[in-house]
């Protein structure tokens, strides 16, 4: 549960440790941003116990106990562990990441959100800080290691997220564990995507994929949309090179979409063992659906959704895989899709 105190600098008026009691008369308990949050009682929910009532309500001791963080996976964070301290043991922050501070990038308003990744299953989520931190500008470290943080959500109530409040909360010593492929088009240059060994085919139309940055995406990202295209139809195609993995004993597929006004427009998923990698035989290749978490107009514009792992393991040869964005042809609808950190990598299991 969480305490709704109007006063900056907790740390000087209760220590991490100190044991406190809490005066309940006149307080409410509720949901409140997503987490179950005790404060001053209001009609509409609770609200931050004010300043000048704080000492009606908080009581200090003078007995410090040592709080220790309850260990987890990011695949096991759930409702269960909000408002909890947390500690995630090999991870690391995602090569798209690499060179930012913490919180003190020009995009950055109120929070700085940071994507990191598990060693383990190369899952993924967010760490947030404050703008206003004293570390906003230091450089995230580029290492692996562990994490302590609270686990909540944002300020807008749409995604979980690692609240830290000091560097110290990261112990980042050992190498890194990056993925067997990976691309987050971070060395490419703006506009339209022309990677080496890739693939961006306009099947109809006029959109293609291209290369943008902006406060939204994930350092540089990708993104389509048709729309105001005057296009009566869009189909474009984004097909990986070819990708060996037959070495690999279990390997596994992961990507990062989000939208804006998606509305009737669609992102599907594929891969091939039969494509012969030239663009005239792409509609004759056998294309086979991928069942991964694709962010849709359901999801809250430009919210940032990872696919899951996908397992590949039917697949013990070189492999293509394809996103293929289809408009409605109702062009003054039609929304845009963004893609990033599409990845191939092992986990033990």
């Amino acid at each position: 549960m969480r305490l709704l105190l109007d006063q900056t600098a907790l740390h000087t008026l209760y220590p991490i440790g100190m044991k406190i009691y809490v005066n309940l008369n006149g307080l409410g308990a509720g949901m409140e941003g997503g987490v179950l949050s005790l404060g001053s009682f209001q009609a509409d929910g609770v609200a931050n116990i004010p300043q000048p009532l704080l000492p009606n309500h908080i009581v200090r001791s003078e007995v410090f106990l040592e709080i220790v963080p309850k260990k987890t996976t990011i695949h096991a964070l759930s409702e269960a562990t909000r408002g909890l301290w947390i500690q995630l043991d090999e991870i690391q922050f995602a090569r798209s990441e690499k060179g930012k501070t913490f919180a003190g990038e020009a995009f950055d308003t109120f929070d700085g959100e940071r994507w990191i990744n598990s060693c383990e299953s190369f899952l993924s989520t967010i760490v947030s800080s404050s703008s206003f931190s004293k570390f906003k500008s230091v450089v995230l470290d580029s290492l692996s290691g562990l994490i302590r943080a609270i686990h909540t959500r944002d300020y807008y109530n749409e995604k979980d997220i690692l609240k830290i409040n000091n560097p110290s909360d990261f112990n980042l010593q050992n190498n890194r564990c990056d993925p067997f492929f990976e691309e987050s088009f971070e060395t490419h240059p703006l506009g339209r995507f022309m990677g080496s060994g890739w693939l961006n085919w306009v099947e109809s139309g006029t959109v293609y994929w291209e290369v943008y940055e902006d406060e939204n995406s994930l350092g540089q990202s990708l993104r389509i949309g048709s729309y105001r295209s005057g296009n009566k139809n869009s189909l474009c195609w984004l097909i990986t090179p070819l990708i060996n993995i037959r070495n690999l004993a279990q390997p596994f597929f992961s990507f990062r979409t989000s939208t804006a006004f998606a509305d009737s427009s669609a992102l599907e998923v594929f891969y091939s063992t039969n494509f012969s990698g030239n663009e005239s035989q792409i509609k004759n290749a056998t294309w086979i659906p991928l069942e991964g978490l694709v962010a849709s107009e359901e999801d809250n514009d430009l919210l940032w959704i990872d696919s899951g792992i996908l397992p590949l393991n039917n697949i013990k040869e070189s492999v293509y895989f394809a996103f293929r964005y289809t408009g409605s042809g109702k062009t003054a609808s039609d929304g845009t899709f963004e893609l990033d950190d599409i990845r191939i990598f092992e986990v033990d299991r």
